[in-house]
């Protein structure tokens, strides 16, 4: 992942990607030509480029309660908690067109490059339909030293929502895109079930690949 010089310093490491979309089967493109089915192979695994640093405006955690009225005037329901909610936050992000050119360096950030980005964004969720995508390939994985710690988050996507700008930039040679594009991905936090320190005996999904439940003193936990 490249990133443009700003105030957080944000740089990968040894540890990988910050966000990363884990399809470990290549998606598998088919259609009809003629009487032939052509398959067209793609890869839909790696990390996702971040021209600036992303952003979280929203991160929420809910639980269910179980109430029972008291049928008395002037008394509160009893409540019983019943369900712990997904951990859910919204990462935002943009991209702006700063080069016509099709070569994609650190700090090149062409239309064919943006648009690549945004289009594998989106293509989580064709994967998943057209494929029958086993659920280890539905996994996103999401590391962010700000909100996770050290950890490794394994999370999956709700929704993918691309907002782009009325200005089109390009030339005839590289095609045109709107020069501002802005990204919001709302994400689940998505694990085994197993609290750190707990047996396999409690583990609710076993998917390879999925992570624990975060360490409780995680930073934001």
């Amino acid at each position: 992942m490249k990133y443009t010089g700003h105030d957080l310093g944000i740089t990968d490491g040894p540890e990988g990607p910050l966000l990363s979309f884990q399809a470990m089967d290549n998606y598998v493109d088919r259609y009809i030509d003629g009487d032939d089915e052509v398959l067209n192979s793609v890869p839909q695994s790696g990390g996702v480029e971040f021209q600036f640093p992303p952003k979280i405006f929203t991160d929420n955690r809910s639980g269910e309660w179980k109430g029972e009225n008291v049928k008395l005037p002037g008394r509160n329901p009893l409540y019983t908690f019943s369900l712990t909610g997904a951990r859910e936050f919204v990462l935002e992000f943009e991209y702006i067109v700063t080069s016509f050119t099709e070569n994609e360096t650190q700090d090149n950030w062409s239309i064919i490059r943006i648009k690549r980005l945004t289009n594998f964004m989106r293509g989580y969720f064709t994967f998943n339909r057209l494929n029958d995508a086993e659920s280890e390939n539905q996994i996103v994985y999401f590391r962010y030293k700000y909100y996770t710690g050290p950890e490794l988050w394994t999370c999956l996507l709700k929704s993918a929502n691309i907002k782009q700008s009325e200005t089109i930039v390009g030339n005839a040679d590289t095609g045109y895109y709107p020069l501002h594009t802005k990204v919001s991905l709302d994400m689940r936090v998505w694990t085994t079930g197993r609290l750190p320190g707990e047996g396999e005996d409690v583990v609710q999904q076993n998917i390879r690949g999925l992570k624990d439940e975060p360490v409780i003193t995680d930073l934001w936990f």
